[in-house]
């Protein structure tokens, strides 16, 4: 291997005539420490918070609410309070909508109610008095949209993409998704978006409801898309966590049991069965799945030993441990959400009725509703306050016995929007067709 030659030193330049040879001056500390200073201001990474921290948010004057803080309350789907919500009922307030709304309240502990409408607007409304507070719209369409081409020729406006599902709070969190794929973390208070994400969603999943309402588990929200895609992230900075494909329509909001999250789907491909999924929350693993001898509806929930499922072959419990079937109740068809209190489980079924089920071996406790009596809206949840149960009819709310299936009472509002939610001290509120957002309260201002 040759060796380096040393390099010759340059002879210093040789001054002209008649001038004196200059000599660079040595610059101050603080000036040479300037381009330095700029150099390092250059390569400078600027960093960007995801999840800042929580900021003070005007509350409303009161104590805090009893809030109904996703669809079915709670990521259980149980649509049950423990406080009696008894009739008569008059109205407290009553406000007009921009729209007509695409899915049911939610009510955060603070008393500030969340709501969705069709064109893509998300109300934000104070629980006491119904004043809003601030509303906050979905993102535009893009170019890059495969229904662009729709809007280009003015078939589908571009900035009203409707909210899929009803959202979730999440301390000081509010997520949600569009009908155009896109996931949104917004600062309760202040509407501010944290964190966005989009999916890569087909045309036919843009269809309404691309996304079905989601859950919070711990620190980790929980959706599936209209394509079977099961995601979890982080519900501060919406880091992906884990994302499943489940090879299905997603027939009901996915529902939380112990640290599994349970979904039923519906096949896309001809010969294949309707699946009950359970997976682990924290990996998404595969605990089990079960076949299902029908297509499912929007009827999921779980207690803490079974997993409750409705659709066209009435109603199921499977063990949360292994999926085993633990019991089919002899009811018709479930055609809406459910309910329980831990003990009784109630469901909506065809031709306008409700029947009541015993939780713990599936045996029916009573039938109401019908045709003949108060027909229950199809797709309008039960909700269960106490003894009593209401349930969204054709002529307005109707109140029934928990334990008997004995109709108490009426109320008299226009057709509900998913069934009515209770919050608060005894109250009701109801999303009407019509544009309208009600609130009730038990007669003579008690609550």
């Amino acid at each position: 291997m040759p060796t380096a030659r040393p390099r010759k030193k340059p002879a210093p330049k040789k001054a002209r005539a008649g001038k004196k040879p200059t000599t660079k001056k040595k610059a101050p500390a603080a000036a040479a420490a300037r381009p330095a200073a700029k150099k390092k201001a250059r390569r400078a990474v600027k960093l960007f918070r995801f999840a800042p921290p929580p900021r003070p948010e005007p509350r409303p004057a009161g104590p805090p609410l009893l809030a109904w803080a996703c669809a079915g309350r709670l990521p259980s789907r149980c649509a049950s309070v423990g406080r009696r919500v008894a009739p008569p009922l008059e109205v407290a307030w009553r406000v007009r909508l921009s729209a007509p709304p695409v899915c049911p309240p939610v009510v955060s502990g603070d008393g500030v109610i969340y709501l969705a409408d069709r064109d893509g607007r998300l109300h934000a409304l104070d629980a006491r008095e119904g004043h809003p507070l601030f509303s906050r719209r979905t993102d535009a369409i893009r170019e890059s949209s495969p229904v662009w081409p729709l809007v280009a020729q003015g078939l589908v406006p571009r900035d009203r993409v409707p909210v899929s599902s009803s959202p979730v709070v999440f301390e000081w969190h509010l997520l949600f998704g569009d009908d155009e794929g896109i996931f949104y973390c917004l600062r309760r208070g202040e509407a501010e978006v944290i964190w966005r994400k989009s999916a890569p969603l087909g045309m036919g999943a843009r269809q309404g409801g691309a996304y079905q309402a989601p859950l919070v588990a711990g620190e980790a929200v929980i959706t599936v898309d209209a394509e079977g895609n099961l995601y979890a992230g982080s519900a501060r900075n919406g880091t992906t966590l884990f994302k499943r494909y489940l090879r299905g329509r997603p027939a009901a909001p996915p529902a939380l049991a112990h640290r599994l999250v349970v979904v039923t789907t519906t096949p896309l491909y001809p010969g294949e069965p309707s699946v009950l999924h359970a997976l682990h929350v924290e990996t998404g693993e595969r605990s089990w799945h079960r076949d299902l001898p029908g297509a499912p509806g929007p009827a999921l929930a779980t207690t803490r030993e079974h997993v409750l499922v409705g659709g066209a072959f009435g109603l199921r419990a499977h063990a949360v441990k292994d999926g085993a079937l633990a019991w089919a109740a002899d009811v018709p068809q479930v055609t809406g959400p459910l309910a329980h209190d831990g003990a009784t489980v109630v469901a909506p079924v065809a031709g306008g009725g409700l029947v009541g089920v015993d939780a713990a071996t599936g045996a029916r406790r009573w039938t109401g509703g019908g045709r003949a009596a108060a027909p229950v809206l199809a797709g309008a949840g039960p909700a269960i306050a106490g003894d009593v149960v209401w349930t969204a009819a054709e002529a307005g709310l109707v109140a029934w016995e928990l334990a008997t299936g004995k109709a108490l009472g009426r109320v008299r509002v226009p057709e509900a929007v998913g069934g009515p939610v209770l919050f608060g001290e005894g109250r009701v509120l109801v999303a009407t067709s019509r544009g309208e957002l009600l609130c009730l309260r038990p007669s003579g201002g008690g609550a």
